[in-house]
């Protein structure tokens, strides 16, 4: 649409310009009038790449917002395990104590036994 707006601008101003025989002017006119065609061109191909341009970063903004998402789901799974062995970790603290005393109470047992053994023997 353009492009033939511009050329019906290109062949009213020859045609004025062959009329009033400027032939300097002529030649400027043209050329202005072909900077304008080839600037007109290139302005789809500047839109399409910016259409482009804001199309990869809407597509980098989802991929963003998924990342996200997943960061913070990895993060609750850390603290959720983080949790978990801490409890792990008083289980087997409290399971050691419990260990322990039964230790020392098996030395006692054995002992008392040594003693009833060398009594009896």
């Amino acid at each position: 649409m353009r492009g033939a707006a511009a050329l019906l601008v290109l062949l009213f101003c020859v045609s004025g310009a062959w009329a009033q025989g400027e032939s300097g002017s002529i030649k400027a006119e043209l050329k202005e009038l072909s900077n304008t065609v080839v600037q007109q061109k290139l302005e789809p191909r500047v839109t399409n790449t910016e259409l482009q341009q804001r199309s990869r970063i809407k597509e980098l903004k989802n991929e963003n917002a998924a990342l996200k998402a997943r960061l913070s789901a990895s993060e609750r799974e850390v603290e959720d395990l983080k949790r978990a062995k801490a409890a792990l970790e008083a289980r087997v603290t409290a399971s050691e104590r419990e260990n322990t005393a039964f230790e020392a109470r098996l030395s006692v047992i054995e002992r008392e036994v040594e003693e009833l053994e060398n009594k009896k023997g």
